[in-house]
């Protein structure tokens, strides 16, 4: 079971994997007048109040699928992501930062389209997300300046690049 929580802006605020045994139950707090909006793969968004819970645990079948597409996995992402669809995907790279405060995004947009050779697919002030794409090289390039300049210039505390 994969638990990915939605418009998640900040780093420690990961996907969770869960042992198939598992069972997640979602529910407000005993006594809580409020509500809350749960959202299963995309779907319409169900409204929970304090005196409901939804329990959700793994199917006893399976789903076997099937590729309807010759495009890999790279070439369907760029196109979502609106990204620029003459790169190689076989050689190029993809690379994600969010940035606290959120505004710090404007200069590492900047800095990474002087750089080198990227392309700027999104920058967002108001959650701190970059995306660039490229070479592998030009990508890493990139990412490196940008920590670099909030490390030494802006006195930043930065995290390590990871590559996966």
């Amino acid at each position: 079971i994969i638990v990915t929580p939605v418009c998640a802006h900040q780093l420690s605020t990961r996907s969770m994997v869960l042992a198939p045994e598992r069972l997640v139950t979602v529910q407000l707090p005993r006594g809580s007048r409020k509500h809350l909006y749960l959202a299963v793969d995309g779907g319409k968004a169900l409204r929970i109040t304090g005196t409901e819970r939804v329990e959700i645990s793994c199917a006893r079948q399976s789903t076997r699928l099937i590729r309807l597409t010759e495009r890999n996995f790279y070439q369907i992402i760029y196109q979502k992501l609106g990204l620029n669809p003459s790169v190689d995907y076989g050689t190029s790279a993809i690379g994600i930062m969010n940035l606290t405060p959120p505004e710090s995004a404007v200069i590492a947009a900047d800095i990474a389209v002087k750089s080198g050779d990227v392309y700027l697919g999104f920058a967002d002030r108001f959650t701190g997300t970059v995306i660039i794409t490229g070479e592998l090289a030009d990508v890493t390039t990139a990412l490196t300046e940008i920590v670099n300049y909030f490390r030494d210039v802006l006195g930043y505390v930065v995290c390590n690049i990871t590559k996966r």
